[in-house]
């Protein structure tokens, strides 16, 4: 895993903790369901965007992948 992948991926764990950008479900919720839901999102939302970080941040990948077809 490549540095700036560690940082996003850090930081993305960071924004979607409960109580960072936002609180699902409400605050009166079990703590083991907030926390469940947070995880649920992180997953969600990581493995939707991880692909594009990836390649915006290690453009050698990309350019040893194009040249191999």
């Amino acid at each position: 895993m490549n540095l700036p992948m560690l940082l996003y991926t850090i930081l993305l764990f960071f924004l979607l903790a409960p109580g960072q950008l936002l609180t699902l479900p409400s605050s009166t919720s079990s703590h083991l369901v907030v926390n469940l839901t947070h995880a649920v999102i992180f997953a969600v939302v990581f493995q939707l965007t991880h692909k594009r970080i990836y390649h915006l941040t290690n453009p050698a990948h990309k350019n040893m992948a194009s040249s191999n077809n």
